[in-house]
């Protein structure tokens, strides 16, 4: 007990350590941002060679603001002069004198003519030329105000603008009181004074480290650090946790997961952090079930791991389901917002509750105990299946299928879906690593018993499909939902193979699928498809008709047997007739207009068989005289003749039965 009280004092050091850490980071940040804020008491250095920097509207340090150059203006007034010059406007003297006597004005000083242009260099350039104060007559050439420019101004055209002297040059060129920094000129080589670099604030550097990018950087290296030290010091204090108690690990990584979930909530609310603490909180929910797998697997993976008897393992549990619950729940509803948070909390609750229920179950159900993954299968298929019910309801105007959602309901969709796929996932494999004993019947009993999870996703994105079936700019989900809905059905498929191996397990499966089926209509279409629902039972019935039809002893019959024989075309033409009686009559009662699909998909079954049969041996016929088979192919050649006159667009399907 006091090693156990010691580890609880060095976590709870720790946490406290980290987290008065980020708050005194926070502090120093608004601390900085706070001196900076106020503009009203900030004031421009007086540097002429360096940019200065504005306050904008928001009180923040913005971008440098750029200050009057001599430079720019006196390469702009000779470009204008050379351009009235070379239209012939003035002479080329009244242009020369006017660039001297502005370079005069501005301090700089040109070498002879003799100097050819390109190697002129401008003496040191004297500073604040134009420092006079605004509303002071500063001191003006007087010969630039008196250059005479209509006396060299050829008459201009109609098509020419007329050139006026200057009035009053001091007033017109009036600047206010701010450091020139002349540089280089545009039309003479000459000697560029660069300004320096402004030194960088510390907040600057502060807030660029906090940017997105960059913070996204720390997140990684700062998640790794807590997996590495978190793995060490599991390892380093390995024997000492196990010796402790067998729920002592389980609450250590449960501890762990809530302190994740607690940075998570608190820098989305406090810090409004919102991309970081979604990441966060996602994977501090996908940590549940695995921090309960490894509590489990300290404890020793095996049955007699847990025991329900214990007061101490109940109350663990009971803790653990509450704490974990309700920091499940926060996190939902800042994930994918309340409509969803209950299905998203259920989706990984149910899952990892059953986690510690392994083990017992095992002791009790012995050889059954795979079947037990059908409570958190069905709690799964719940969780994904009740919210999309208000997706898919049938409207019986058609232009009322198309979704109204938008990105955000489809970023929600996937989350939800991964991370239910996901818990779910976790179970079924302790439970084929716990009963691994038990060998094939034990996977055999799991893959049947996931068929409720993957009936949930082909009908929620079947659904999906015929909803956004006209929407153009649901593309990409209207594509992802189909590969949903194949891999869904292949699953389901590829597990009936698996089951022939007993009968109890074809009808697992085939009950299994039916149930599931007619459950996903009823919450998704508020309806059930009971016709649909017959197709599985009737293939269970079908496959297993030589054992419990003719009395043959299963683990001698063959597999094609099960398919081609007298007792499983006798069970497709039964099913035939019942799924044809069965549409007509809902044909009769519903406004609805459906295809016979189930009705043709049995006829089409039983003429196949029938054709097979009437060439195979006549010891494949069993319990089925050969007046029956021959009956049965004249009446698939009526039903077909009759089905291509009535509806043309059955004609494919009445030739295949025929």
């Amino acid at each position: 007990m006091e090693i156990l009280l010691s580890l609880l004092l060095v976590f709870i050091f720790v946490t406290l350590i980290g987290h008065g850490s980020w708050v005194v980071v926070a502090a120093v940040v608004r601390a900085i941002r706070g001196d900076r804020a106020d503009s009203s008491t900030r004031s421009f250095p007086s540097n002429g060679a360096a940019s200065q920097r504005a306050w904008n509207a928001e009180g923040r340090y913005g971008e440098p603001v750029e200050r009057p150059s001599p430079v720019k203006d006196l390469g702009a007034f000779e470009r204008m002069v050379d351009a009235l010059s070379s239209t012939e406007q003035i002479t080329a003297d009244v242009a020369s004198q006017l660039k001297t006597q502005a370079r005069q004005f501005a301090g700089v000083q040109t070498r002879p003519d003799t100097v050819p242009p390109t190697e002129r260099v401008l003496p040191p350039l004297r500073e604040n030329v134009w420092a006079t104060p605004v509303g002071e007559t500063s001191a003006w050439p007087a010969d630039l105000a008196h250059v005479d420019l209509q006396s060299s101004v050829e008459p201009p055209s109609a098509m020419q603008p007329t050139i006026t002297p200057a009035i009053d040059a001091p007033e017109v060129l009036q600047l206010d009181e701010r450091d020139l920094v002349v540089a280089s000129m545009p039309v003479a080589s000459s000697v560029a004074h660069a300004p320096p670099t402004a030194k960088r604030a510390f907040s600057e550097i502060v807030t660029s480290f906090l940017a997105d990018h960059n913070i996204r950087w720390g997140e990684l290296v700062a998640g790794l650090m807590i997996v590495v030290c978190s793995i060490g010091l599991v390892v380093s204090l390995w024997s000492t946790i196990t010796a402790t108690h067998r729920v002592v690990p389980s609450l250590i990584f449960m501890s762990a997961d809530a302190a994740i979930f607690a940075a998570g909530l608190y820098t989305m609310r406090r810090w409004k952090l919102r991309h970081t603490s979604r990441a966060v909180l996602i994977i501090a929910t996908l940590l549940v079930p695995l921090c309960v797998l490894a509590g489990l697997a300290a404890a020793g993976a095996n049955v007699q791991s847990v025991s329900l008897l214990s007061p101490v393992t109940l109350g663990a549990i009971a803790v653990g389901t509450i704490g974990c619950g309700w920091l499940l729940w926060q996190a939902s509803l800042a994930l994918v917002g309340r409509g969803g948070a209950a299905a998203l909390t259920a989706s990984v609750v149910a899952p990892t509750l059953c986690l510690p229920l392994l083990p017992t179950v095992a002791r009790t159900l012995a050889d059954g105990a795979g079947s037990f993954l059908f409570v958190p299968a069905i709690a799964t298929a719940l969780a994904l299946l009740w919210p999309a019910r208000r997706h898919c309801q049938i409207d019986a105007d058609e232009n009322a299928l198309a979704m109204k959602v938008g990105h955000r309901f489809w970023k929600n969709h996937w989350l939800r879906l991964g991370i239910a796929v996901a818990s779910f996932a976790a179970v079924v494999v302790y439970a084929a690593y716990l009963f691994q004993t038990d060998g094939r019947v034990a996977w055999i009993q799991i893959a049947i018993a996931s068929v409720p999870v993957w009936i949930a996703i082909a009908a929620v994105h079947g659904c999906f499909m015929k909803q956004i079936s006209v929407q153009t700019k649901w593309a990409m989900p209207r594509y992802l939902s189909s590969v949903m809905v194949v891999i869904s059905i292949g699953c389901v498929a590829a597990i009936l193979p698996a089951s022939i191996e007993r009968v109890a397990w074809l009808w697992s499966h085939g009950i299994a699928v039916a149930v599931a089926g007619a459950g996903a209509g009823w919450l998704l279409r508020k309806r059930v498809p009971l016709l649909e629902a017959t197709v599985p039972l009737g293939i269970a019935a079908m496959l297993s008709s030589p054992a419990w039809l003719a009395g043959l002893d299963w683990s001698e019959v063959s597999v094609w047997r099960t398919i081609l024989g007298g007792e499983p075309l006798m069970i497709s033409l039964a099913m035939a007739v019942f799924s044809s009686v069965a549409w007509a009559i809902a044909a009769k009662f519903t406004t609805r207009q459906t295809l016979p699909l189930v009705p043709a998909f049995w006829g089409a079954m039983a003429g196949g068989q029938a054709i097979v049969l009437s060439v195979a041996p006549p010891s494949w016929l069993g319990m089925l005289p050969v007046a029956g088979l021959a009956c049965v192919l004249l009446a698939a050649m009526i039903g077909a003749a009759i089905a291509a006159t009535r509806k043309t667009s059955l004609v494919y399907v009445s030739s295949l039965a025929a």
